[in-house]
């Protein structure tokens, strides 16, 4: 897996769906808001997961400068009604998701993302008759910083009054000096 930088929340969207997509068989992975668009295609296989981004909230900015955010995001995992066992099945479907999710970088820089927090499956929704489908959700909250690096390259250490001269340990206040500038 290869560990591209994070720019904006629509990669951590794409990794996730390239992750799903490695790690489980038969299955379409796609955008929750555009579900629907061919469904009779798609649920009518192994699967489907709908990647949901529901919300974000602001979090910590990281020690290298970079804005942090916490999004909470539900994988949810659709099987056709057609399929004999499909409420069993979705909660299946479920299971393995969560298992890929529980500590899931999604192949990002580990700088970048945190593991998801907060994990946890429950019914989705769903649609009734011979057209529709049960569901599954696995949502979590997962931190992430986007863009570059903000601290300086190779920041000036040392310099100035009050400086560390010694890195030698010493008892005596009297090994401790401030350089003569």
């Amino acid at each position: 897996m290869s560990f591209r930088p994070l720019e904006q929340p629509s990669d951590l969207f794409d990794a996730i769906r390239a992750v799903l997509l490695e790690r489980i068989r038969d299955i379409h992975v796609g955008n929750y808001d555009d579900f629907g668009a061919d469904e009779a295609g798609r649920v009518g296989t192994g699967g489907e997961i709908l990647i949901e981004f529901e919300r974000t909230t602001p979090g910590e900015r990281a020690p290298d400068g970079r804005y942090g955010y916490e999004y909470a995001i539900t994988l949810h995992c659709v099987v056709g009604r057609h399929r004999h066992r499909a409420a069993l099945e979705a909660v299946n479907l479920a299971a393995v998701v969560q298992r890929v999710a529980t500590d899931a970088l999604w192949g990002l820089p580990v700088d970048q993302i945190k593991r998801p927090e907060q994990l946890r499956a429950e019914p989705s929704f769903y649609k009734q008759g011979a057209n529709g489908y049960d569901a599954w959700g696995v949502s979590f909250n997962q931190r992430i910083t986007l863009g570059p690096n903000l601290a300086e390259e190779d920041p000036q250490v040392g310099t100035g009054p009050g400086a560390l001269v010694s890195w030698a340990a010493s008892d005596d206040e009297a090994d401790y000096e401030t350089p003569n500038p």
